[in-house]
């Protein structure tokens, strides 16, 4: 999803997808919103193994005479929406965030982000905090290295696993640290795609709010 668009998307699986770079699933530059839909079993090689919310840098040219970057966040919204069991296989700072990698803005309701993976253990579902080098020198020589920083906002009744920053899920009927969401494989389980039934365990069981 470009920068400029809006896209929503209802009632959708993305599974066994791969990127050579971000967002093994889904990438967003601009506006999405995802709605009962699953993100499983995607690959991202380096950040956000079932979706990368990014951000733009606004002011590179002036970054380069010492400036420091400001940025436009890209905006997601998800809504009883499943992101599990996806990978971001990159081991630097750069990467993380198996299940979502979040350069901009998240918010999320309804929603299970557990059960994802990535090198970077302490963020295996959600990562917030970045350090990109972009490998070029500012006008006096200097390393231009960009530190965006991603906010998730939550709605409430959500199962979250690990991240580097879960402060934001703090919303009614919130869990994080969640390390089994208690899922089944995806099957046909009725619908026009296949989806993921909660085990008989699940902490997921009526845990929502809709």
């Amino acid at each position: 999803n470009t920068s400029s668009g809006d896209v929503t998307i209802v009632s959708s699986t993305f599974s066994s997808n791969t990127s050579q770079k971000n967002g093994g699933a889904i990438r967003n530059d601009g506006t999405l919103t995802l709605v009962s839909s699953t993100l499983s079993g995607n690959l991202a090689a380096e950040s956000g193994g079932g979706l990368v919310n990014t951000t733009t840098v606004t002011n590179q040219v002036n970054v380069f005479f010492g400036a420091d970057p400001t940025y436009a966040p890209a905006e997601a919204t998800l809504i009883a929406s499943t992101i599990t069991n996806n990978t971001a296989s990159n081991t630097n700072t750069e990467g993380g965030g198996g299940g979502i990698a979040n350069f901009g803005n998240v918010s999320v309701g309804n929603s299970i982000v557990a059960g994802n993976s990535t090198n970077n253990t302490d963020a295996n579902d959600t990562q917030a905090s970045f350090t990109i080098d972009t490998g070029t020198n500012n006008a006096s020589g200097q390393p231009i290295i960009f530190t965006p920083t991603g906010t998730f906002t939550s709605e409430g009744n959500n199962l979250v696993g690990s991240g580097d920053d879960l402060s934001g899920f703090n919303g009614t009927q919130d869990h994080t640290n969640v390390s089994d969401p208690g899922l089944d494989s995806l099957a046909n389980n009725g619908g026009f795609t296949e989806t993921l039934a909660l085990q008989s365990d699940s902490p997921a069981l009526n845990a929502g709010n809709n």
